[in-house]
Order: C-alpha cells, then structure tokens, then sequence
C-alpha cells in the first residue's frame, strides 16, 4: 500500500561541551525520518547517524514517546487507524552527556518529521502515490504467533495467537498445524498447546502455523521451534559438616542444560531407623537442627529439571 507522507525538516541544533557550542554536521536530511503503514500499526522509520555525539533517538508522536538506542532503525505504533488521519511523527538525535542550555534536558543534535496520511474513502486530497479504498471493504486479518524458540523434549509448548488481529474486527476462525510433525490432537482455538516429541538423541527443528479466517479471507503466520534433546541431572557427590547443633549438607548436582534444579530431602530410610526431620524439606545446601541426635542416620535426596531426576541415599554420621 503506497502512502502520503510529507518529511518536514524541524530543525539543526547544536551540542554543548565544556561551555562551547559545537555546530554539528548532521542536520534533518541525514536523519531523513520516514514512514509506511500496517493494518493495525504504523512503522517509523529513521537512519542511524552514526555519530559519537548522538546515544538516543528520541521518537515522539503527541503525548506518545520511544526511546531506542542507535543501531535500531524502526518503532512499530500499534494503534486503531482511522481513514483520512493525518498523524506526525518527530525523530531527535540526542546526546545524554550534554544539556540543553538553562535546562535540564538533553541536547538536540538534529530532528526530523513524517507526516503520515491514513488511506480511506472520507479524505479529501491526495496524489498518484495515494491508495484509496472504501472503509467497508473486506481486508484480510493478520494472524501472529507468540511461541518460545526453543524448548525441550516432552514438554509442553503453550502457542499464543491472541495478538491476532482484523481490520475490520471480524469474528475469527483460528486453525493450528504443524509440519512434519502428528503426534498429538490440536486445539483450534485463539491459543493453544501441544507436548514437544520425546527425542532418541540431539535435536530437530519443527514449523507451527497458524491460518485465520473470518469467513472469506484468511491469513497465515509461521513459527519455527527448536526442540532440544534434555538429559537427567546426575549427583555427583555429598558433602556435610556439622557445626554445634547445625548439621549443613551440600550436594554436587551436574546439568548439562543448566536447567532449574529442585531438590527434595526425606529422612526415613527404614522403619525404625532414626530420623533427622519428618516429612520432606527443600532446596540446597540442607540445613538441620540435630540436638538430640547422634549416630548414622540416612538421608534420601532426590533432584529433579521438572522432567528428568536422579536419587541418592546416604547416611551421615552425626555427634
């Protein structure tokens, strides 16, 4: 869709170092703030000056503001559009380090504008590089996924299409598939989830799609997922020490995924064998109360990354 913006040029300002005001050469042009417009969003676009004087651009549209770093060229306004809109949008070069004279705000390098003109069936005006249609007009909706990139073996991926949207607020349909991939029931509805596949060894990469329809046009959106092969933790050692009525055991646990690990303790290795504590106690190091007790008692540990885990029984010699 082609759009009618007009650049306006805002103004060349200067920075101050150590009192003295250093013209810059860098102006509007150089930063030549650009636009192009979406179904439910408009795409702000600049050039990165490249310039040791500038740390932040500074994006602003009425009460509405961004702040990027250089490197980044675009800002997505995600708002409702209406037809006819004129709506501007300013991009200040900024440099942090030095303030605006009798204020405390940052100096302005350079500043430019784009005027953007939303298309539609009630303005007025326009030109050649203008598209125009009737706001009643069926326009397709924009189907997103929100999925993680990477996730292990045999665990549950939730998809989110909730981001989803119309141009027109129809009602949607939503349909899930995935390549290469059947071993599981899909859900169709505005988000879903499915159990990533159980793997013999390394890794596979699979695609969810995503198809939205409200009744006579659809849209489709892609997601690749990275699917990880998850060995167990493995315990690889006990260490304790006792000091006074204090009894602290540290475990040695290995991860190769350095996943989350929890660690569960229980005292009771036999009927009638002397206990440390009763029940279950967590997380690592393990820290007793042992007055009273004295002896080997056996201590059970088992560690777990939420999908695999390993045990350990011991005993320690308490006095």
């Amino acid at each position: 869709m082609n759009i009618k913006f007009t650049p306006l040029i805002i103004a060349s300002l200067a920075a101050c170092a150590l009192g003295t005001y250093l013209i810059l050469e860098v102006d509007a042009a150089s930063i030549n703030a650009r636009a192009s417009i979406g179904t439910d969003s408009i795409n702000i676009y600049w050039n990165d000056l490249n310039d040791p004087a500038v740390d932040i651009y500074d994006i602003t549209q009425g009460g509405t503001g961004w702040l990027m770093p250089p490197g980044i060229e675009v800002v997505r306004d995600s708002r409702e559009l209406t037809p006819g809109e004129r709506i501007t949008y300013t991009v200040c070069a900024k440099d942090r380090d030095v303030r605006e004279p009798g204020s405390n705000a940052w100096s302005t390098v350079a500043c430019d504008s784009v005027t953007v003109t939303v298309p539609g069936d009630t303005q007025s005006g326009g030109g050649n590089n203008e598209v125009r249609y009737p706001t009643n007009q069926n326009r397709a909706p924009n189907a997103v996924i929100d999925a993680p990139s990477t996730v292990f073996e045999d665990t549950l991926v939730e998809l989110y299409g909730n981001r989803t949207t119309d141009p027109n607020r129809d009602d949607l349909t939503y349909s899930w598939s995935v390549a290469d991939y059947d071993g599981y029931v899909w859900e169709h509805g505005v988000n879903t989830n499915f159990y990533a596949p159980p793997l013999d060894d390394g890794s596979i990469r699979i695609t969810v799609s995503l198809t939205v329809s409200d009744g006579e046009l659809t849209g489709t959106a892609h997601k690749s997922i990275y699917i990880r092969d998850n060995t167990p933790p493995e315990i690889s050692g006990i260490m304790y020490v006792q000091s006074g009525d204090v009894l602290t055991v540290w475990p040695t646990v290995f991860d190769a995924e350095n996943n989350i690990i929890e660690y569960e303790w229980s005292s009771s290795c036999g009927a009638g064998e002397p206990q440390l504590f009763l029940g279950k106690m967590y997380g690592s190091p393990l820290v007793v109360d042992v007055t009273d007790k004295t002896g080997m008692i056996c201590l059970f540990l088992e560690v777990s990354d939420y999908q695999h885990s390993d045990r350990l029984w011991t005993s320690v010699l308490v006095s």
